[in-house]
């Protein structure tokens, strides 16, 4: 063993306060911790800092405590409104504007996307391993849900051409007549 001694200089202990454009210590207990790794700490001390700092209260009074301190059912859509500053915007697609590089869980709102949908998760359901809570198994699923249309090109084994996929975007966009035109065209290829 080996005594060793380390400097904490004040700045160890400051995190920036941009409403004051600088860094800013906290008065305060703080926890050292030593270890061979984040998993194994062999030594905690606590050190009292003393900080004559001005800290600018905004970010831990409400309705940035729950950022802070998140309970037990999480950080709600409230919360993050007042964080956002405003209501959130919604990114949700709508029929009409779907593309190839849409994510194919957004395309609910047409049954033809939803089995398309369902298609691509028992596809990449093969993939995942026998344990239907393993982290494999939700990495493919959340694969899934994000995966663009266009992920048919790759994973359809020459099964799906670009015909068929704009096809497949013609309808889930409500243009049933032009979906039916680039499936026969593309059937009489």
């Amino acid at each position: 063993s080996q005594q060793v001694t380390f400097h904490l200089p004040r700045r160890a202990f400051a995190h920036y306060d941009v409403a004051q454009s600088c860094w800013v210590v906290e008065s305060g207990a703080f926890d050292i911790h030593i270890g061979a790794s984040s998993r194994d700490i062999r030594q905690s001390v606590t050190v009292d800092v003393t900080s004559t700092d001005s800290i600018t209260p905004s970010a831990t009074t409400a309705p940035m405590q729950a950022y802070w301190q998140p309970g037990a059912a999480g950080f709600t859509a409230s919360s993050f409104s007042a964080l956002w500053g405003g209501p959130v915007p919604t990114s949700a697609k709508r029929r009409g504007s779907f593309t190839t590089n849409t994510p194919i869980a957004d395309m609910h709102e047409s049954m033809l996307g939803r089995l398309v949908h369902a298609q691509v998760r028992a596809g990449l359901k093969r993939f995942a391993s026998s344990d239907t809570d393993g982290p494999t198994n939700k990495l493919f699923e959340a694969m899934a849900e994000e995966a663009p249309l266009r992920v048919l090109l790759m994973s359809g084994g020459g099964k799906i051409s670009n015909t068929t996929l704009e096809a497949i975007v013609a309808w889930v966009n409500g243009h049933f007549l032009r979906a039916i035109r680039l499936a026969l065209a593309n059937r009489f290829r």
